[in-house]
């Protein structure tokens, strides 16, 4: 079992060293779930106690998932991640149905999700909490949405520079949202609802509902995911054996912290009944220490963050759509691109128009900002389910691998057991929304039959055309390792990060 072709002949300039990778899942981990999920975490579990229970309870869930996945990382330090993984574990089916459903369900439910916070924010502007009417709502997504694919199908370029700016305005207000927790808890303890997080107090009328327990869960792990990123681009990190643990490990306890205390924060400064029922908690904890001044400051805030981070999920969903397409693991129109000028590279139209339109169609269907919430991480947490079960597969199969990092065996089988259980609960608790995420992943089963028919009789057309010609030809990798750059557009040295792998094993076909 090897890899050949791109992963291994593929130079790579290891440009993102130890402090570029914490804040690399430092930015992707703290994005737009931090401002949108606390009201249905307490909503849930009906209780101060349990809400910050469940934070710190996500967040060493998903450091035991990324600790694991340095030890993938680390022992195979290729670009693409997942698809490496479950290609080398479980054959090629797998990796491509991660592919698909990544394309056809993850990658927009991220997009819709990030568009319906943008709309909650922006349209509390103007509507008080509560009052919002849902075709407004749902039409401010949607347009959010339309409005972004028609700026990036014109230019990557101008999507990149907007998006570097406004990530640093995401970063900006949760550390504002910090120190307002502190200047707060500090100086108008008087004014508190610190009480709620009394012994006595903290857990009172908790839900006992497992149901509820593992809907709190879900919404508190779709603010923590991202911290699989690195291992996307794992070929391009210094030393990945030292740097991927330290980073995920270090990135994740920056997360998790910022996260507990800005609930701590929301928790001091409000009643647990307002919280649970905002969807704009930041506005009602910014308006009640800063006035409504403030508060309308937070709130733009708040709207630009989540848009930067829609604007940022539909480019590089786009960039990696499109480069499936390229490299034959999806059916070629996938890539389809668009040349509006001569000097500038190709627009990956297509990827973002059925981002766009599967993203819209999630808004318009569902309705429900949970609801998306459901599809997306039951989809997000079979995968990572499947990746440390490739982590266990790969210590049995092959012994030999060379692992400098390595995770003691009771943390991946602590993360198999509970994302499992969580998996099925919460297909039990939500059969109708995640039947979306299951219907697209078996129907990728006749896709890649098909696709896969397709690229063997062009692969043997080629191969008999190579061979009178005198030339051999070897196996076709699953993907093609491109680097996806802005440089070849406008001479600028802003690189985007999705980039999928070249990797093929002679093994699974």
């Amino acid at each position: 079992m090897g890899v050949e072709g791109g992963a291994m002949s593929r130079q790579y300039s290891k440009s993102i060293s130890p402090r570029s990778a914490v804040g690399l899942i430092v930015g992707v981990v703290i994005g737009s779930g931090i401002f949108s999920s606390p009201g249905f975490v307490t909503r849930y579990v009906r209780s101060p106690g349990a809400t910050l229970l469940i934070w710190v309870a996500s967040g060493i869930l998903s450091l035991f998932g990324g600790v694991c996945y340095s030890e993938l990382g680390a022992a195979l330090p290729f670009t693409g991640g997942e698809t490496v993984y479950f290609e080398r574990s479980f054959g090629r089916l797998t990796a491509f149905l991660y592919v698909w459903v990544s394309t056809t369900v993850a990658r927009p439910a991220s997009v819709a999700l990030s568009a319906i916070v943008f709309s909650d924010y922006a349209c509390s502007l103007h509507f008080e909490n509560g009052t919002l009417p849902e075709y407004v709502r749902t039409g401010t997504a949607i347009g959010g949405i339309v409005f972004l694919c028609i700026v990036q199908t014109m230019s990557t370029y101008v999507g990149a520079v907007g998006l570097s700016a406004l990530t640093m305005l995401k970063m900006v207000l949760v550390a504002i949202i910090c120190i307002l927790g502190i200047y707060f808890a500090l100086f108008r303890h008087d004014d508190s609802n610190a009480h709620q997080l009394e012994i006595s107090q903290s857990f009172k009328n908790m839900s006992e509902s497992p149901g509820d327990w593992v809907l709190a869960f879900a919404n508190c792990l779709y603010a923590y995911n991202g911290w699989n990123m690195l291992n996307l681009t794992a070929a391009e990190v210094r030393d990945p054996s030292r740097t991927i643990p330290h980073a995920i490990k270090l990135g994740l306890l920056i997360a998790m912290t910022s996260f507990v205390w800005i609930n701590v924060s929301y928790l001091i400064t409000l009643p647990i009944d307002s919280i649970s029922q905002s969807q704009t908690v930041a506005v009602d904890f910014a308006r009640v220490i800063i006035g409504d001044v403030g508060a309308k400051v937070v709130t733009v805030g708040v709207a630009l963050s989540a848009f930067s981070t829609c604007h940022g999920s539909l480019l590089a969903g786009a960039q990696a759509i499109r480069e499936s397409g390229r490299s034959h693991v999806l059916p070629k129109f996938f890539a389809g691109q668009l040349q509006l000028c001569s000097d500038r590279t190709p627009t990956p139209v297509a990827a973002l128009i059925i981002q766009s339109v599967v993203a819209s169609t999630l808004i318009g269907l569902l309705e429900d900002f949970e609801a998306i919430v459901r599809v997306y991480v039951w989809t997000q947490w079979i995968f990572y389910s499947l990746a440390i079960m490739a982590l266990v597969t790969l210590r049995w199969v092959e012994p030999e691998l060379d692992r400098p990092y390595r995770v003691w065996l009771l943390v991946p089988v602590v993360f198999l057991a509970l994302s499992v259980f969580m998996v099925f609960v919460l297909f039990f608790v939500s059969p109708g929304t995640c039947s979306i995420a299951l219907v697209a992943l078996l129907l990728g089963v006749p896709v890649y039959w098909v696709h896969n028919a397709y690229n063997n009789k062009q692969h043997n057309s080629r191969t008999s055309h190579s061979s009178e010609n005198g030339y051999a030809s070897g196996q076709t990798p699953l993907l093609v390792t491109t680097t996806i750059s802005l440089e070849d557009a406008d001479k600028d040295t802003i690189e985007m990060s999705s980039r999928e792998v070249g990797y093929a094993s002679s093994d699974h076909d």
